[in-house]
């Protein structure tokens, strides 16, 4: 998802970093 990030799409990505950045961190 830290490629998505990159492209920064706006606030959108910001609620799914928040939520996925949980799901990633358990994933990692």
């Amino acid at each position: 998802r830290r490629g998505s990030l990159s492209g920064g799409e706006g606030a959108g990505d910001r609620s799914k970093l928040t939520n996925a950045g949980s799901t990633d961190l358990e994933v990692a």
